[in-house]
Parts: structure tokens; C-alpha cells; sequence
């Protein structure tokens, strides 16, 4: 498997690839099954030299990532390919699993037959999320370049692992007319299935709110928006806070504006922004919140979506990419356009009002959630495509 994972705990904040291939493999690990043996690649900042941490069966081997844009465009992709080639060469795999980025999927792809591929976002998204003007020359060059990639992969993928609509649509259009699919949802940690009786019973009282954003900062994120409609909510809500979760390294220049644009309200606590947190804080983080919000831009299958389903919490959210699929409208969240400042502090407007509807949005959500997201499930599930493709059977 080529795919982001976690090197430090700090790291698990950094996005929802990361957290997705996580749990998956943490449900690999509870699976235990002896006919898996796994050799997951990924690369990290946090090493200076190749590392390899073994559980059991399941081999992750970490391969160290510059920061440069040298080391962006050109060096990582080549180190990466560097040590695959080796370790692919020694294990003569039954199979690739490729997932998220460009380098990682093309990899994947050396056999496609025998291969696998998730994608988790399209990479047109996300450049068209982000305006002309705040795209540095680099990100300019990535955009172009990983868009002439993901038309190149598209066309060869034979075996995807779908976790939208949207992305079924995508590659039967433009990839394989002959792609073979399987809808599997992304896992999410065990922790959040359990965080909501706790949740209801320490809820605090005097009418104080919190309302959770979580996500590795960047504009597709829509924080800006977020931000303004809270201004507007603050005013007249003396007791309600904004709790920011996630990495700024991604868009560090973009946090910094935000954060002077309300520096006042960061001042006095009614704005928080945490940066990055480990596993357990970020449970601690959904199970103490009252509200979610996501108002992206761009997005696939997001991981915080089905995170704060299963912790029971009333979400708003855009309502783009794969989010409708995961949200329904009025039933399990507030699904609103993109962009737009009126229509979220409206949405958010009606659930601070009304606590009746908060609960049962939430207790819905949460019904949906369990059936969806358990690591064991997806583990199953992905094991069985794993076996599918590679003409393995137990």
C-alpha cells in the first residue's frame, strides 16, 4: 500500500487521507487475519532516514520528505519511486494498493491488473477552490502538473475503491470504460462510537455553545467564511465559542490573515485555534463540541464529516463533492452553499436557537454513522477487494 500514514500522533491532524489509511490499518490489525501481509510506504518530515515500524503482519516504512518546493515537485516523487522500486523488488507483491496523492497512485499503477486505487479528491476541485491570486508560482506548477497526472491515472485505473458518487462518476467518464468498482466508505477511530453518551452527560449549562471546525487549514476550507458568520453569531451570542482544530503548516500565511481578522475574539477565548492535536484530544475535541462545521469549498468523502456523525453532533456543512452523500439535508445536518457568509450563520443561527433540533439531528447522524464507518467493517470489506484482484481466496 502507497498511502499517507502517521509517523508522530501530532500527525494525525494533518488531513483525512492520513486518518483514513490509519484506521484502516488499525482495522487490518484487529482483523488479524493470517493470509495479510501488508507493507504499507508512505513519507513523512519527521524522519531523516528511511524508518520501518512493523505490528504483527503489517510493515509501515516511512521514507523522509523534504519541505522545499525543489523537494516537492521533483525530490520527493523521486525518493519515493527510489525506495518502492527496491522494496517492490524484494517482496514481489501480490498486489498494489494506491491512495491520495499523485505519486502514490501512478506507483500503484505499475501492474494495474493487479492493483488497486482510491482516490480521495480531484485535484481540479481543489485548484478551482482556490482564487487565481493566492496560488503561489509553485502551487501553480502543482495544480497544472498533478491535473495532466490525475487525466493520465484516470485512464488507467482498473480497479477502484470508491468512497463517493462523485468519484464513480469521474472514472467512469474519464477513466477505464471497463473499471471495476467498489463503494467502500472510509473508516473512522473507534473512539468516536462511543463519545457521545459521554458527551451528553458532562454538557455544560448556563446556554454556553461550541461550535467545532476541524480540518488541515487551507482556503478550500472555507475558514474565512466560517469566521465571518461567527463575527455575526457573537454579537448577540455572549456565550458561544469557535473552536479551530488542525495543522497550519499547510496554508500558513492564510491562517495568519484569519487570525488577525479576529484577533479580538482570539483575545478573549470566543476564537480558538489549537493547531494540530493527537487522536485523543481530537475525540475529546468532537465529544465536547455542540455543533460541527465544515464549510469547504471542494471536498470528497471528508473524514471530520463522518467523525462528527458518529459523535452525534448536528453538522453544517457545504453542500459539494461527496458531502450530500454522507449529510442528509434536515435530517442528519444543514447542508449549505459554498461560499456564501448569510446562508451559514443562518444555518448555524437556527441550531444555537434550538436545542431540540441539535439532538435530533445529532442522534440521527450518529444512527447512520455506526453503520458506515467501523475500521473492522472497511477492513473486511477492503480485505475481500484485496482478494478479488489479486484471484486470492481464503
Amino acid at each position: 500500500m502507497l498511502s499517507e500514514y502517521p509517523y508522530t500522533e501530532s500527525e494525525q491532524g494533518l488531513g483525512g487521507i492520513m486518518q483514513a489509511t490509519f484506521q484502516l490499518i488499525e482495522g487490518f490489525k484487529a482483523l488479524a487475519d493470517p493470509g495479510l501481509e501488508l507493507h504499507v510506504v508512505t513519507m513523512t518530515t519527521a524522519c531523516r532516514t528511511p524508518d520501518v515500524r512493523s505490528h504483527g503482519n503489517i510493515h509501515c516504512h516511512f521514507v523522509p520528505k523534504g519541505r522545499s518546493e525543489w523537494a516537492v515537485v521533483f525530490g520527493n516523487p523521486l525518493r519515493l519511486a527510489r525506495y518502492f522500486l527496491r522494496l517492490n523488488g524484494r517482496l514481489q507483491p501480490d498486489l498494489h494498493h494506491g491512495q491520495g496523492s499523485v505519486s502514490f497512485l501512478l506507483l500503484s499503477l505499475r501492474n494495474p491488473r493487479r492493483s488497486v486505487q482510491t482516490i480521495h479528491g480531484v485535484y481540479r476541485n481543489e485548484q478551482a477552490a482556490i482564487a487565481p491570486g493566492r496560488r503561489s508560482p509553485g502551487q501553480s506548477v502543482r495544480f497544472q502538473l498533478k491535473e495532466m497526472l490525475e487525466s493520465f491515472y484516470l485512464r488507467r485505473i482498473r480497479n477502484l475503491i470508491a468512497i463517493t458518487m462523485e468519484i464513480q462518476r469521474l472514472v467512469r467518464k474519464e477513466g477505464n470504460p471497463d473499471v471495476r468498482i467498489f463503494p467502500i466508505n472510509n473508516a473512522i477511530d473507534e473512539g468516536f462510537f462511543a463519545s457521545v453518551q459521554r458527551r451528553e452527560s458532562e454538557r455544560r449549562d448556563g446556554g454556553k455553545l461550541d461550535i467545532l471546525f476541524v480540518a488541515a487549514i487551507t482556503p478550500r476550507k472555507g475558514l474565512h467564511v466560517l469566521i465571518d458568520a461567527f463575527e455575526q453569531l457573537a454579537a448577540v451570542h455572549p456565550a458561544l465559542r469557535l473552536l479551530i482544530v488542525g495543522t497550519w503548516e499547510w496554508a500558513p500565511d492564510y491562517v495568519a490573515e484569519q487570525r488577525a481578522r479576529c484577533a479580538d475574539l482570539v483575545a478573549n477565548g470566543r476564537i480558538v485555534f489549537t493547531g494540530p492535536v493527537d487522536r485523543k484530544s481530537l475525540v475529546d475535541a468532537f465529544r465536547a463540541a455542540d455543533i460541527f462545521v465544515l464549510p469547504s469549498f471542494s471536498e470528497s468523502a471528508p473524514m471530520v464529516i463522518s467523525q462528527a456523525m458518529c459523535a452525534g453532533l448536528p453538522i453544517v456543512a457545504s453542500a459539494v463533492g461527496g458531502i450530500p452523500e454522507m449529510i442528509e439535508d434536515g435530517a442528519t445536518g444543514v447542508l449549505v452553499p459554498p461560499g456564501e457568509t448569510a446562508p451559514l450563520a443562518e444555518a448555524l443561527k437556527g441550531l444555537i436557537a434550538d436545542s431540540s433540533l441539535r439532538q435530533k439531528l445529532g442522534d440521527n447522524a450518529r444512527k447512520v454513522g455506526l453503520d458506515r464507518y467501523h475500521p473492522l467493517a472497511v477492513a473486511r470489506q477492503t480485505l475481500d477487494v484485496y482478494r478479488a484482484v489479486a484471484g486470492v481466496h481464503p
